[in-house]
């Protein structure tokens, strides 16, 4: 039917055009005629034309025929918007038609489905309205499928999904928290009885989790974050919001969570996070980023990152373990104001007087350097007494090697401070000869 009236509107069409040509054709001859008989004088005008041409200027056929085209133009014009109207009337019905065949579809899903699932979300629990949401259920291989949508039943949102499979499956749908942010939550369920009944979660918690742009090494933008609970897990993504990297996660679960994202160094290199929470207030906001990845799993080149923006206190406290093993005794500056750390580990370069080992500690950031294939260390000495008072080292058992070591710090004329094998801290002479010295050098390194 509908091809037949568009055929039929298509040649009323091509006639009425036809018709418009062919006046259009008559139109130039007469000012044709005006023309030649200006030029050529009425005499041979009228022997090449005839009187035809003044008969229809004499009866102003002319306006009648543009009057007429007017008449033709607009009735086209009423064509073009009954056409319209059909097509309209044409997507209504294949519309109709669709919904016709998924409605006796699901009819028949329903008829012979050996599965059904009650999914519901009491009202009393639900922080928004979920007329319509849409629930689809998945089978473990994600060859099928069945859905259906919530329905307002008094004291639940609720509907029943029919299916033809089980075992493990997934439930995905929309869920709405009070602000009316709507966030795509999957539920793991185990399908095994022809009939079941599921609980749909509510929304509980939104986090908002967030990584400072002026800490961030790496962009951030469009990185994957998942909140893991006992229950289950949910992703997002990411995005830069100007001042962070910023994502929103929906959770029903109360309790410890784990929130899992890779750390991105300057290079782009990944080091998987786990970062432990506990969900309890509805609306929380975390920071995460490099304050969740250990220090000594930073590369050299990442710790240096952070000094030369002068952010290492934002990472970095005394007693920290460093790559290598090297820990963290000291916090200063470098001569261009730049963060700078200090380093400590048990390693002795040899027993020796005083003056040889001062020597020797103070060209081993070179060593360093090469051993740790960086260019980060640019100085490095022995250890001084001050640095035996705070942090790290003040604790005894820390500084102890086993065995006696140089401090750089003077006692007296000719005697310099030494940590003793238990770790406490005395004084000696430096008399001693490096054959006969039984002090190790134990050097401190300093990069930035």
């Amino acid at each position: 039917m509908k091809m037949i009236h568009k055929k039929r509107f298509m040649k009323f069409k091509a006639f009425l055009l036809a018709i418009i040509i062919s006046v259009n054709s008559m139109n130039s001859l007469i000012m044709i005629k005006a023309a030649v008989k200006d030029n050529l004088g009425s005499a041979v005008v009228e022997q090449t034309i005839g009187s035809w041409s003044d008969t229809l200027e004499s009866h102003s056929v002319i306006g009648l025929l543009r009057l007429i085209i007017d008449k033709i133009t607009t009735q086209l014009g009423k064509i073009e918007s009954l056409e319209t109207r059909v097509e309209a009337m044409d997507k209504k019905i294949d519309l109709q038609t669709t919904s016709l065949q998924e409605s006796i579809e699901s009819s028949f899903v329903t008829a012979t489905a050996s599965y059904n699932l009650f999914v519901y979300i009491p009202k009393t629990e639900a922080l928004a309205d979920y007329t319509n949401q849409k629930i689809t259920l998945t089978s473990e291989s994600g060859n099928q499928a069945s859905a259906t949508t919530l329905k307002d039943t008094g004291m639940n949102y609720s509907s029943t999904i029919y299916f033809n499979f089980s075992g493990n499956c997934q439930l995905t749908w929309t869920a709405i928290n009070a602000l009316g942010d709507e966030y795509v939550l999957t539920e793991d369920i185990f399908i095994s009885n022809a009939s079941q009944e599921f609980k749909l979660g509510s929304v509980a918690h939104r986090l908002k989790v967030f990584f400072p742009k002026s800490v961030a090494l790496y962009a951030y933008d469009d990185e994957p974050i998942t909140l893991v609970t006992e229950k289950k897990s949910v992703s997002s993504r990411l995005k830069d919001d100007g001042t962070n990297y910023s994502a929103i996660l929906y959770s029903d679960f109360d309790g410890v969570a784990n929130l899992c994202y890779d750390f991105l160094d300057e290079t782009g290199t990944r080091v998987a996070i786990e970062e432990p929470l506990k969900l309890t207030d509805s609306q929380m906001e975390l920071e995460i980023g490099l304050n969740s990845l250990e220090p000594k799993e930073m590369s050299w080149k990442t710790i240096h990152t952070i000094c030369q923006s002068n952010r290492a206190s934002l990472f970095f406290e005394n007693g920290d373990e460093m790559p290598g093993g090297w820990m963290l005794v000291g916090m200063g500056q470098d001569d261009d104001g730049k963060d700078a750390l200090q380093l400590w580990k048990k390693i002795n370069l040899g027993n020796q007087g005083w003056g040889s080992a001062c020597n020797a500690a103070g060209n081993y950031y070179t060593t360093w350097n090469t051993e740790q294939n960086t260019t980060i260390a640019f100085k490095s000495s022995l250890l001084s007494q001050p640095d035996m008072e705070s942090g790290w080292l003040a604790v005894q058992s820390n500084r102890a090697a086993g065995e006696f070591y140089w401090l750089i710090t003077p006692q007296y004329t000719g005697g310099h401070y030494c940590v003793r094998s238990d770790g406490t801290v005395a004084y000696t002479t430096d008399s001693k000869s490096d054959t006969d010295c039984s002090f190790g050098c134990y050097p401190c390194v300093w990069i930035h």
